[in-house]
């Protein structure tokens, strides 16, 4: 009987960085000290898990707005009893600031504030948004000119086209001028430029 290795299978969720890896554990906000950023980030994953809905689809803006704020405002009040409302910020700058906290863990730890790994992530073709080093003019100017001369080329065939059609129409209306000083029929004209 094949035994699997004693090392754990790895899933998507596994092998691809997580919030909790870069916040820590979910845990409720510590009671005897302020709060800082990463303490917020670690209840928004806690009040995200003990969530009875979807727990991975759970909208940012309803975290923020109903979960972590009220959490932190109570808090805060805790901590002074005098604490009338938010003195430097208001209410509504504060869930700005959380939710583009939480909008930039979220990019840290999926690593998509590496603007090189992004841009090689977006880039369309050779073209991307981020290069390491300069452009290499050479081989601009190489590709500048090929495609230069496809385009000349283009254009001079389709002059040549135009040109044989242009004398195909010329000759067509000189045989039927011909054809009509003549009085001859097409059939004609034809046996008699055979022949000659």
């Amino acid at each position: 009987v094949h035994r699997m290795s004693q090392k754990e299978i790895r899933t998507r969720s596994k092998s691809s960085c997580q919030l909790s890896h870069l916040v820590g554990t979910c845990r409720e906000l510590p009671p005897a000290e302020l709060t800082t950023a990463r303490d917020l980030l670690g209840y928004g994953l806690f009040r995200r898990e003990m969530n009875e809905e979807d727990r991975r689809n759970y909208p940012v803006d309803h975290l923020v707005n109903n979960d972590i704020v009220p959490g932190l405002l109570a808090h805060w009040r805790k901590a002074n009893a005098l604490f009338t409302g938010p003195v430097i910020n208001t209410e509504v700058r504060i869930k700005s600031k959380m939710k583009a906290l939480w909008n930039m863990a979220l990019k840290v730890s999926m690593g998509n504030e590496l603007a090189f790994i992004r841009g090689k992530r977006e880039k369309v073709g050779s073209v991307g948004s981020h290069q390491m080093g300069l452009a290499d003019r050479p081989e601009t100017r190489k590709q500048e000119a090929r495609q230069k001369r496809k385009a000349e080329e283009k254009r001079r065939r389709k002059a040549e086209e135009s040109a044989k059609k242009e004398e195909e129409l010329r000759k067509e209306s000189l045989l039927e001028m011909e054809l009509e000083e003549t009085g001859d029929t097409p059939e004609k004209a034809e046996k008699r430029t055979k022949s000659s």
